[in-house]
């Protein structure tokens, strides 16, 4: 099975280090939305499994689009992972939907091993 992931996210670097870590896992296609109103134009148009959302982006900021996410029934329960370098966010982003986050800077282990567990891809 493919899995169709989307990363928005507006550092060039860090949208290219996570690609790179995504697709060292079988059967991962990577989407990438440099911004969260490029996100949401995406997810409206693909069938995307699971969505990393940088928390603080132009336009459109991580938190924005989770909550307009969430207010979609047809993207209601689409698993979305928030990456953000402010652990006080956390609680705010639970009370809003997420289902988890990663800290940054992104560690390659920690990717993998989200993903896989939201995923349910085996190692």
């Amino acid at each position: 099975m493919e899995y169709k992931v989307l990363i928005a996210e507006d550092s060039p670097t860090m949208r290219f280090f996570v690609s790179f870590g995504l697709k060292q896992i079988k059967n991962i296609q990577v989407l990438e939305a440099n911004d969260g109103v490029q996100a949401l134009n995406i997810l409206m148009k693909e069938k995307v499994d699971l969505v990393i959302l940088d928390v603080n982006m132009p336009l459109m900021s991580g938190m924005e689009l989770l909550a307009k996410i969430r207010e979609n029934p047809k993207m209601k329960e689409l698993p979305v992972v928030l990456a953000t370098t402010e652990n006080n966010l956390r609680e705010k982003g639970t009370a809003i939907g997420a289902t988890a986050f990663l800290s940054k800077p992104i560690r390659i282990n920690d990717l993998h091993k989200t993903v896989k567990e939201i995923l349910k891809i085996e190692s």
